[in-house]
């Protein structure tokens, strides 16, 4: 298992799966509004107030890079990686604990920067980085004992090594986050043996300069602060604070390189500021779901990330959308199935079992929408972190991909290296994003003309838009080039910009 070297390349948005003739919106119309929303971004990037609502979250990513880069040892970051370098030689699992879905963004980057399976790795695969867990959320009796038990709480034995050590993050404050935090507080004094020295060592908060919490801590002995965003408010969601101490510290406990999140998030704002309208994809992004917010055919917004790396993305921007826009949205969400009202249509990504190489019936698959559907985003990676895997010899044998009615029903044309079946190109009536792409243009090398996942995953991503077109479902694809720091940083940045232009859009005369 080989793994691949970062390289920054920009997100592409391609909308043209949502140019329905049902729905009546077109390129001119996507590019009409977002030539109108390029007042708003004009009014973000120019704010230099550090506590605006359009300049909170914005400027942030910019502020930690050039405050660490004048100040490697005083900065915040400069703190952020000396705690997070303690750590890693001190303990071998880490708790975070918050409520209200504050640790969001930690795990979106666990997710997504991390190796798969990484808490199952050995502490010698994981680079000594520490395991990490989430409690906090729900108040689960259940699910917290799970935890204290995993952790040997529940024997009361103080730990001997680095290997049976754990440390705590807490983020937030008020009574609630208190009340979470209690139980593991004890149990971490315990585990020191009630040697605080130790339990300052290993415990780290992201709070307020006052509060309960602070107080609560203080007694504790705790040294290590970070500052916690005081935009909160404006925004009512925790996604916003996913790029500051409240997301980037337990990033950093995993060894995730702070730092190219945040450039990544930089490079994003500059796109954003510089692009023209018909070119920028936030704007695009951002104009094509405030047409169809409050279109009568559209029932709500589905994200479908198309790849577990991005899974806790998912939930994250889920997390945002519930407060980051208005009522006026509609039904949001970010599953792979849109489950709303009995007027929904349910978008349902076809399984492999279900196509063979007789042929494919889409009425079979998908429910044709009976008097709304949703916009379904799609976030497609386009390269992964490594080599491809070949398949087995049975998928080959079975013409799952080299059969005439499967280029038909995805869109490729095997047998010419991807190219766009012409038939595919006619049944659709648009242009597929895959055109004249192959993934020997990835770097593949020889292993690009052998049966491999991603060329698997690739014609799954072509099928089942394909299917949704036909079934009335307005569909989009978001490019992610690969799943690491930073594109995660890129893209996490557009959708915070995208949802706080949405809701400054709403407010204009005539928007809706």
């Amino acid at each position: 298992m080989k793994l691949r070297g970062n390289k920054l390349k920009p997100l592409r948005f391609d909308p043209s799966g949502a140019y329905l003739e049902a729905l009546g919106i077109r390129e001119c119309d996507v590019n009409r509004v977002a030539k109108e929303l390029e007042s708003i971004r004009d009014s973000i990037a120019s704010s230099k107030e550090p506590d605006s609502f359009e300049t909170a979250f914005y400027n942030e990513p910019k502020r930690l890079l050039l405050e660490y880069q004048e100040d490697r040892h005083g900065s915040e970051l400069a703190k952020l990686f000396k705690v997070a370098n303690r750590m890693h030689a001190a303990v071998d699992r880490v708790v975070v604990i918050g409520i209200d879905g504050v640790d969001c963004g930690a795990r979106s980057f666990l997710d997504g920067c991390c190796q798969p399976y990484w808490n199952e790795l050995s502490r010698g695969s994981r680079g000594s980085k520490p395991r990490i867990y989430f409690d906090g959320n729900n108040f689960d009796n259940d699910a917290t004992q799970g935890l204290l038990n995993l952790l040997g709480a529940t024997e009361g034995r103080p730990s001997t090594s680095e290997l049976d050590a754990w440390g705590l993050i807490v983020v937030g404050d008020g009574d609630e986050t208190i009340a979470a935090l209690g139980p593991f507080l004890r149990a971490l004094k315990a585990s020191c043996a009630g040697d605080l020295s130790k339990v300052q060592q290993r415990l780290v908060a992201i709070t307020g300069s006052e509060g309960p919490l602070r107080r609560e801590l203080n007694e504790f002995g705790c040294r290590d602060f970070f500052p916690f965003p005081n935009f909160k408010r404006h925004h009512q969601s925790f996604g916003f604070t996913a790029l500051t101490a409240v997301g980037l510290v337990p990033a950093a406990m995993l060894g995730i390189n702070v730092i190219e999140l945040l450039l990544g998030a930089v490079t994003l704002n500059d796109h954003f500021e510089k692009a023209p309208a018909e070119d920028n994809s936030v704007l695009r992004f951002t104009a094509l779901n405030s047409l169809l917010a409050s279109h009568p055919f559209i029932s709500g917004r589905v994200v479908s990330p198309l790849n577990q790396s991005l899974e806790g993305l998912r939930g994250w921007y889920e997390r945002l959308l519930e407060r980051g826009t208005y009522d006026s949205l509609g039904p949001t969400s970010t599953s792979k199935i849109s489950a709303n009202q009995s007027d929904s249509a349910v978008a349902v990504p076809i399984p492999w079992g279900d196509t063979t190489a007789s042929g494919i019936t889409p009425a079979a698959h998908i429910q044709a929408p009976r008097f709304k559907v949703p916009l379904t985003h799609h976030f497609v990676v386009e390269e992964y972190r490594f080599d491809y895997l070949a398949t087995a010899d049975l998928v080959t044998k079975s013409g799952l991909l080299n059969s005439e009615p499967m280029a038909l029903a995805t869109g490729f044309d095997f047998d010419t290296n991807y190219q766009i079946a012409p038939e595919a190109k006619a049944e659709l009536g648009i242009d597929s994003p895959f055109s004249d792409r192959s993934l020997s243009d990835k770097g593949a090398g020889p292993q690009s003309l052998e049966q491999t996942l991603p060329r698997l995953y690739r014609s799954y991503v072509a099928k089942l838009a394909k299917l949704q077109g036909i079934s009335g479902i307005p569909t989009t694809n978001l490019f992610v080039p690969q799943v690491d720091e930073l594109h995660i940083g890129q893209l996490m940045q557009m959708l915070m910009v995208s949802t706080v232009i949405e809701r400054f859009w709403q407010r204009l005369p005539g928007s809706q």
